[in-house]
């Protein structure tokens, strides 16, 4: 009951003042860092693809590398001629995956990834031997199955990323399969003036 002239009581508050902190702060713990956390693991993670694949491409350069060298066996010394892939494919036994770049590879679009030196086409294993540090089969911009063509046509950027323990460091490089049938992840040109 209030006397006329007197101000009447304050309603009792439901919330004390600091409850909209608390709010805010229970909602950051429970949306915000969650969500903080995750943005840090994609940022971490997001070129996995390319620096898991990066060896399995490696690996199949160099199946690819020994079929060639079984194909010239075969063939009286020379390698196979445009159709260099449909040629290697009996001497990769169950590894068929192996004639395509994983990063690259798309089913649906016949894509491949992968091309061999146009100046080793058809002729004879001993001429690309002869260096041994000659490339023979490398990632290509050239997609399709059977690509032949020069070095120029390596990535620019590299197709695979080569993580370093500090990300300022992590470098994408190319993978290349020589003639003496090593493979390795390399940033040359191998383009010569």
């Amino acid at each position: 009951m209030t006397v006329q002239g007197e101000t009447p009581p304050n309603p009792p508050r439901l919330m004390p003042k600091y409850s909209l902190w608390v709010w805010l702060f229970g909602l950051f713990i429970c949306c915000g860092l969650p969500s903080l956390i995750a943005y840090s693991f994609y940022e971490k993670y997001r070129n996995a693809k390319h620096s898991l694949q990066g060896p399995l491409c490696l690996q199949n350069l160099r199946a690819l590398a020994a079929a060639q060298a079984m194909y010239s066996v075969d063939n009286m010394g020379s390698l196979p001629a445009a159709d260099w892939m449909d040629a290697s494919l009996p001497y990769l036994k169950k590894n068929v995956g192996a004639i395509g770049c994983p990063v690259a590879r798309d089913k649906k679009n016949d894509d491949y990834g992968f091309a061999m030196n146009e100046a080793f086409v058809g002729k004879p294993m001993v001429v690309a031997t002869s260096d041994g540090d000659t490339p023979l089969i490398f990632d290509s911009t050239l997609l399709s199955r059977n690509a032949v063509g020069p070095l120029s046509t390596l990535p620019e950027k590299g197709r695979h990323l080569q993580p370093d323990t500090d990300p300022e460091f992590d470098t994408w490089k190319n993978n290349v399969a020589f003639a003496n049938g090593s493979a390795r992840a390399t940033q040359d040109r191998f383009v010569k003036p």
